[in-house]
Parts: C-alpha cells; sequence; structure tokens
C-alpha cells in the first residue's frame, strides 16, 4: 500500500506544479543572478573609465600634472604621419603623439573608422590629419584599434572653437 501511495504522489498533478514551481523559482533567482552580475561589472566599468578619464584623454595624473613618463598602451592622439596596407587587408598608421614620437597603430576589418558623426573608411583616411585611437596594445606593443575618430587639428580646433564631435 505504501508503494501505491509514494506512486501515486509523484504521478499527481501537486507533485507536478511543485516541480513546475521550484524550476519556474530557479530560473528566475538565475536571471536576477546574472543582472546583478552584469550590473556589477558595468558599475566597476564606469567607475574605473571616470577615475582614469583625464589621464587617459589629456595626459593628466591624479593631481593634475602633465603624465608624460607612460604611455597609454590602450590609445593615442596624434597627428597621422603615414599609412600602409598589407596583402592581408591589414592598414598600419603611424601616429606622432606627445607621449611618443611614433606609435604603430593596426586598423582591422573590426575597427570603426568616424569623423565627427559618419563612418568613413580607411581611403578617408590622409597622412597630416590627427585621430584619436582607442584599442588594445597586442604582444609587439602595437594599437589594435578598435575606435579611431579623425579629429581637427588641435590648431583648428582652438581657433575656431570647433566641436570634435
Amino acid at each position: 500500500m505504501k508503494r501505491q501511495a509514494v506512486i501515486d504522489f509523484f504521478s499527481s498533478k501537486i507533485f507536478a506544479g511543485c516541480i513546475l514551481g521550484i524550476c519556474i523559482m530557479l530560473v528566475a533567482i538565475g536571471i536576477f543572478e546574472v543582472g546583478v552580475h552584469v550590473g556589477y561589472h558595468e558599475a566597476l566599468f564606469s567607475n574605473r573609465w571616470n577615475e582614469n578619464y583625464s589621464q587617459n584623454f589629456s595626459g593628466m595624473n591624479a593631481f593634475g600634472f602633465p603624465n608624460t613618463h607612460t604611455p597609454n598602451p590602450d590609445g593615442t592622439l596624434g597627428k597621422i604621419l603615414s599609412i600602409t596596407t598589407d596583402s592581408s587587408g591589414t592598414t598600419t598608421l603611424i601616429i606622432s603623439s606627445k607621449q611618443k614620437p611614433e606609435e604603430k597603430i593596426l586598423i582591422t576589418s573590426s575597427t570603426i573608422l568616424r569623423e565627427r558623426l559618419k563612418n568613413i573608411s580607411v581611403s578617408d583616411l590622409s597622412v597630416g590629419a590627427y585621430a584619436v585611437v582607442i584599442g588594445t596594445p597586442n604582444t609587439t606593443g602595437e594599437i589594435v584599434a578598435s575606435l579611431l575618430r579623425l579629429v581637427p587639428s588641435p590648431t583648428t580646433a582652438a581657433a575656431s572653437s570647433t566641436t570634435l564631435f
């Protein structure tokens, strides 16, 4: 008799409802945990980006003094000195910045190229133009660009008070 009662319980709608309820709760908790994890990392990134904004984009350290002794491996701002494209389709730029006289930038097919609010192509880049590059360093010290934005030259922007974006 006990065996039949156990079989009846496991095949009942109440048991199926309990199992379904537990599964729904586990999925809801999993979704919540993923949201907490993503939110935490977004907040952490935002905080770190905010703390390093002036150092990354103006070359100033936390005390407001020029930070000229350590180049930023994740990007640069400067004048394009040369443009070459190899047989694999990778374009290499040499950019002269305040921190380094020559910095090698690799433009790949996944690099976003912009000038103000419009997308541009590699053919729109020219020697003598000024660019802001954000990317990641590779093992040979080159920056693999994620984003390259052409900007007005510092003297033109200062004279006309043009916005960069």
